[in-house]
């Protein structure tokens, strides 16, 4: 399926922040227009509760400290041979950025496998 740009002139079709000369759309105009719209539209599906809880960003939290010590422990092994201090350091900078790329990894699969369970449980299929 190819997705092809309006024909003729957007504003009058109707297009979404269409400009003035009705040919074009920013596309922090569209962003924000669309980011608005779904915020202010309902949600469709089953349940409208939602999907993160306090105990879940816990569980993350706890999960990527343990990311943390372990990933700091394997960059000092492969930090260049400076003094001692530098090596902690710069295996700590090192494991900081992993640790923030492995906690959002972690919410997104959470969110994941929560919406999947319940869709599951309400016998919507996928």
């Amino acid at each position: 399926m190819h997705i092809l740009p309006p024909s003729g002139n957007a504003k009058a079709a109707g297009f979404p922040g269409a400009c003035a000369d009705g040919l074009t759309a920013g596309v922090g105009t569209v962003f924000a227009q669309s980011f608005i719209m779904s915020q202010s539209a309902p949600s469709s599906g089953p349940d409208q509760r939602k999907l993160t809880h306090p105990l879940g960003h816990i569980i993350v939290l706890i999960f990527t400290g343990i990311f943390f010590v372990f990933m700091q422990r394997v960059a000092y092994d492969h930090t260049p041979d400076v003094s001692e201090r530098w090596k902690q350091i710069l295996a700590a900078y090192t494991s900081v950025c992993l640790s923030g790329v492995f906690w959002l990894c972690a919410n997104g699969f959470w969110v994941t496998l929560v919406d999947q369970c319940r869709r599951k449980k309400a016998g919507i299929p996928n």
